[in-house]
């Protein structure tokens, strides 16, 4: 039995197509089972991570084996905001790894973990003040952005004692403890204040007289307007005329209203003005928790409402669930 031509054309073309698609799959899976595996690309973040430990952080780098270390998940395409990057510095006798979080492009915090031995740093020092006043020196040049108040102000300071001192509308803190137990902490706390409101500022802490982490909010918020008009008994006022209108809802077309208040407590903080469209820009604000005299139903013990200290303006309130204050606070704090 003969086939017609054109079907035995067609059964050799089908023969020499599986023949090439079958030598090529051979030769994709010798090359990419031989092929060493490829690096993940670095991001122009990581190279500012990178830049941040190999100039500024308190090491010798040049004992370290410094690699760095993928996320578990990959952040979105369109982040602008948090990210972190983190690497691992290895050595015959230390282990570190060091996580850089950045939010829009500006180093946020820097931390130090030590696993294994200890922080090899890039020179002696004399005492944690010459250490934090070495990495003041180099962290401003790094942020360009000047910390020479600062360095000044650790000039006259003792860093065993907590203390703090002034210099005109920078605050500086010191604190030691001992966290967890058996490590020495001491760290540098500096706030810029206006009208007892603090705004950005610095945080470095030393782990057994050793660099081990860094918080910084100076070149990631601007300062608004620092004036307050309200004072903080009028902001108590406000605060319970919000109680009077305030209800929740619990379910069953049930709302929960009418509340019997035992005090009120509030602080003066700086808030980021989202709510006024200006992320980043910080204002002055006033938190006021109002304690009712029972929980209520949902475990509802209160209502906290947050107020702009420059302008009186109420723009957030929410209840809470937990008691306070304990017996033995003196209640009704006093204006």
């Amino acid at each position: 039995m003969f086939l017609p031509v054109g079907v035995v054309n067609r059964k050799l073309i089908a023969i020499f197509i599986t023949a090439i698609l079958l030598v090529t799959s051979i030769a994709l899976f010798v090359i990419f089972s031989t092929a060493p595996p490829t690096e993940p690309p670095v991001s122009v973040s990581q190279k500012k991570g990178l830049v941040f430990i190999e100039n500024v952080l308190p090491l010798d780098i040049s004992k370290y084996n410094v690699t760095f270390i993928p996320p578990f998940a990959s952040p979105p395409l369109n982040a602008t905001e948090m990210l972190v990057e983190t690497y691992s510095l290895e050595s015959d006798e230390s282990m570190l790894t060091v996580s850089c979080w950045f939010e829009n492009n500006v180093l946020r915090i820097c931390m130090i973990d030590v696993k294994k031995g200890s922080v090899i740093s890039d020179r002696p020092y004399a005492s944690i003040i010459d250490e934090a006043t070495s990495f003041l020196m180099k962290y401003q040049n790094y942020t360009h952005i000047s910390s020479t108040e600062m360095i000044n102000m650790l000039s006259n300071v003792d860093s065993t004692k907590d203390t703090t001192v002034t210099s005109g509308n920078l605050k500086l803190t010191i604190s030691n403890g001992e966290f967890p137990v058996g490590t020495k902490t001491t760290s540098f706390k500096w706030r810029y204040v206006f009208s007892n409101c603090e705004y950005t500022g610095l945080n470095i802490r030393f782990d057994n007289g050793t660099f081990a982490d860094i918080s910084d909010t100076r070149g990631l918020y601007t300062i608004g307007n620092t004036t307050v008009n309200v004072s903080m008994k009028e902001a108590n006022e406000i605060a319970l005329k919000c109680v009077e209108n305030y209800s929740y809802y619990v379910g069953n077309d049930i709302w929960i209203s009418d509340f019997d208040v035992m005090g009120t407590s509030a602080t003066l903080i700086s808030q980021e003005a989202r709510a006024r469209s200006e992320p980043y820009v910080l204002y002055p604000c006033w938190t006021v928790k109002v304690f009712f005299d029972k929980t209520y139903p949902g475990s509802v013990d209160g209502l906290i409402v947050w107020i702009w200290a420059d302008s009186g303006e109420v723009y957030i309130t929410s209840h809470f669930a937990y008691r306070w204050p304990p017996e033995k606070t003196r209640w009704p704090p006093e204006y």
